[in-house]
């Protein structure tokens, strides 16, 4: 938490904290527009408890089976979808790239480096990703020596 209040968020929740969505919902005072979920088998349930009318949860993350209650979805005709990466088109990775270009010369996207890797420590790479508990920032497996 302490990595995502000095990128400057204005109000950190813990989700391993009992209650948590509770204590986000005071503090708004309402619900959520959008939630983009990560974990959806542990975390769906609880957001969509969140959402204001005519709200989305974008799962771009996903570990098992899930199971909600639709009920939460149909008071405020909200919605669930899935993204992912792989049915990116040429164009879409374009402008992505060019906005992730365009956001690092200007300041406002400022990735936090964790940890970097060497080619040699994939298999450590990939345990820490899976195991690791609590980020602290990006994995960097680096492909090449500078």
């Amino acid at each position: 938490m302490d990595v995502v209040s000095k990128c400057g968020a204005h109000h950190v929740f813990n989700h391993n904290h009992k209650s948590y969505e509770k204590k986000m919902i005071e503090h708004l005072g309402t619900g959520f527009d959008v939630i983009i979920e990560h974990l959806a088998n542990i975390n769906l349930g609880h957001d969509l408890q969140m959402l204001k009318q005519g709200a989305r949860v974008m799962v771009v993350g996903c570990r098992g089976a899930v199971n909600i209650n639709p009920r939460h979805l149909m008071l405020p005709e909200a919605s669930i979808r899935g993204v992912a990466l792989g049915s990116t088109t040429p164009e879409e990775w374009a402008e992505m790239g060019a906005a992730i270009v365009a956001g690092t010369e200007s300041g406002w996207v400022n990735p936090v480096i964790n940890q970097e890797y060497n080619m040699d420590a994939v298999a450590q790479v990939h345990h820490d990703i899976i195991h690791l508990k609590g980020a602290k920032g990006k994995l960097v497996l680096k492909v090449a020596d500078e």
